[in-house]
């Protein structure tokens, strides 16, 4: 007679659902924690009227925009999922 594998006693014990099930709940919760990441970073880096108005206020306040503000500009143009109309002109600009 042969001497069972592990995987028939696994079986026999119920233990391969007992892992699939583990595995799918594992699965399912880094699921979640993924979308709750996402969500996180797609709030964060939209430019919304309060950071759109902070950023105008700040930026080209005399007419002339130093290197520094054209790259932040251009790169909030660039990565910004969402950006505020308000800012519109003023990425036009340095496009």
């Amino acid at each position: 007679m042969m001497q069972p594998t592990i995987d028939d006693i696994i079986e026999g014990l119920g233990m391969r659902s007992l892992t699939e099930e583990t595995f799918r709940a594992t699965e399912a919760h880094h699921a979640e924690a993924n979308l709750a990441r996402e969500v996180a970073r797609l709030k964060a880096e939209a430019v919304v009227p309060e950071k759109a108005l902070w950023l105008l206020d700040r930026v080209n306040h005399n007419g002339v925009t130093t290197p520094a503000e054209t790259a932040l500009l251009r790169f909030i143009a660039r990565e910004g999922a969402a950006t505020d109309p308000a800012l519109k002109s003023l990425l036009a600009k340095v496009a």
